[in-house]
């Protein structure tokens, strides 16, 4: 039997009859029917279709735009970049379009030569330094500048940071030290015995001693340094932990631990926000601040080390102190390249580390000596004895003289006790330039140019009463920031009661702003 009954099919008589309703209500609604193909369009339709075809260009540059690959993008900011430098070269002939992106190529992957020594005049003698406001109780020992040349950061014994204007040099804000719940419970009588405390998943240490807490820093601030980009500022000291910090307001951000020993140096690799550290336990820690991470541990020099720097490739350099060594490190080959001071020097400790570029590196001895280094050879391209005393002289390994200014050095004499040398205690550089400035106890910043990266010879000096235990310049050369406290970064060997413990600013004397004074567009790291 069927499952549909045989009857009139009244669905689709209902069905047309609806659809006729349908149409006849919309007709007396005055509803609009589509028009035919044939039919003309008024000017209203013209303009509204115009305004469509607006849209859909909108949209079509739209789409052009958004399936444009990133070579295509480059391509088209070069050529979008070499027109307006061609516009600019019609106005000024003193520039050519290639040497300029060429140069500006090379300044950006850090390969830039840039000589500014011959732009030096010969009155630093009579330059005055400007002391910044005191603020730190005891002794600066570490400074940072940023890229932009704006503001300064600095730390000290007591183990406050504070962030200071780089040009009218008020003090924007500050971190005071801790203060210790117990004296000695902090750190402990010998530093392999008390270890590390645990941290727990955000970095942070947990569990530890009494001193110990989440931000600021309950003992001495040895090293400081700031990112590129000024998204991050660390400090670290003899607490052995590595703050993080926000530059722009010193709000704490993480806190590193890790290291054995206190941690005398850090450095950011420029560009990235890969972080070095270094410590007296021997060791060299690299750390990933972008997830605020540890990556690993070098291992190599056999004494504490005492400084560390780095530029743009992941190649770090690192002195020992008493192993006296110069180290290079290639992180992405994990090998080093290790450079033994030359006997005859009489250097019994390597203090201070700086890179001149990535092929040249300077380093400061406990005996006032300066050593130029180029990583392709392994004795010292130059050597200056005695730099910050007097009858100082710049003596190649070989035993020839070069002239300095003063008295040439015999190479086989006996180096002066230590008690009467002045060991250079900080190094600042320019990056990818020719000069150079060294601070002692001696109470002065002597500013020195290379040439030829085999010789060094001096320029002036600044009069400071103090020990310099940091130097920060501007990559333009015109202005230099001096740590300056009353007694020796790492340790009280020495005290000058008369120096004050504060920053102090020297705008040095050069025509380097007037020279290089111009509107030429610098837009070229979009490219890269």
């Amino acid at each position: 039997m069927p499952f549909f009954l045989p009857g009139k099919r009244k669905s689709t008589k209902s069905g047309v009859q609806r659809k006729k309703v349908k149409s006849h209500q919309r007709a007396e609604a005055g509803g609009k029917s589509k028009p035919k193909r044939s039919e003309e369009i008024s000017s209203d339709s013209d303009s509204s279709l115009g305004h469509h075809s607006d849209n859909d260009a909108l949209n079509t540059n739209s789409l052009v735009s958004v399936q444009e690959t990133a070579d295509e993008k480059k391509l088209r900011l070069t050529k979008q970049y070499i027109s307006e430098l061609e516009e600019h070269e019609k106005n000024d002939d003193r520039l050519n379009v290639v040497d300029r992106l060429e140069s500006e190529a090379l300044e950006i992957s850090g390969k830039l030569f840039t000589p500014r020594a011959h732009f030096f005049t010969d009155r630093l003698s009579a330059l005055i330094p400007e002391k910044l406001s005191r603020y730190h109780g005891l002794s600066v020992t570490c400074i940072a500048l940023t890229r932009e040349r704006d503001h300064v950061y600095s730390g000290a014994k007591d183990g406050s940071v504070a962030k200071w204007c780089a040009t009218t040099g008020k003090r924007v804000c500050s971190v005071p030290g801790l203060r210790k719940v117990k004296e000695g419970k902090t750190e402990g009588s010998k530093e392999g015995k008390t270890g590390v405390g645990k941290e727990s998943k955000t970095g942070e240490s947990k569990g530890g001693k009494p001193g110990e807490q989440s931000a600021g820093h309950s003992s001495d601030v040895l090293a400081i340094a700031i990112s590129s980009d000024n998204e991050f500022l660390c400090t670290a000291g003899r607490d052995r932990c590595i703050q993080v910090w926000d530059p722009l307001t010193l709000s704490p951000l993480r806190r590193l631990t890790g290291h054995r020993g206190p941690v005398t140096g850090l450095c950011f690799r420029l560009g990235h926000h890969q972080l070095y550290s270094a410590a007296a336990d021997r060791s060299v820690k690299v750390w990933n601040l972008d997830e605020f991470a540890y990556v690993e541990t070098l291992f190599g020099h056999e004494d504490a080390i005492a400084g560390i720097d780095c530029l743009a490739r992941e190649r770090v350099a690192t002195v020992g102190t008493r192993d006296k060594s110069l180290r290079v490190w290639k992180i992405p080959e994990e090998s080093q390249l290790v450079f033994e001071t030359p006997s005859g020097c009489g250097i019994d400790a390597v203090e201070s580390v700086r890179l001149l570029d990535e092929e040249n590196v300077l380093t400061g001895g406990d005996n006032g000596s300066i050593c130029l280094w180029w990583v392709r050879k392994k004795r010292p391209s130059c050597v200056v004895r005695r730099a910050h005393g007097p009858g100082g002289a710049a003596v190649c390994p070989g035993g020839a003289a070069a002239g300095t200014g003063g008295a040439a050095a015999n190479p086989s004499a006996t180096p002066p006790s230590p008690t009467f040398t002045f060991p250079v205690i900080s190094l600042a550089t320019v990056t990818n330039s020719d000069v150079f400035a060294s601070g002692s106890r001696d109470g002065s910043v002597r500013i020195w140019k290379v040439l030829q990266r085999r010789t060094i010879s001096p320029i002036g000096a600044v009069t400071l009463d103090g020990f310099v235990n940091g130097l920060c310049i501007s990559n333009d050369a015109t202005r230099l920031w001096a740590a300056v406290g009353q007694e020796h970064r790492l340790g009280r060997w020495w005290r000058n009661a008369t120096a004050r413990n504060c920053v102090y600013l020297i705008r040095l004397d050069n025509s380097w702003d007037e020279i290089t004074n111009n509107n030429i567009p610098r837009n070229i790291s979009q490219l890269l």
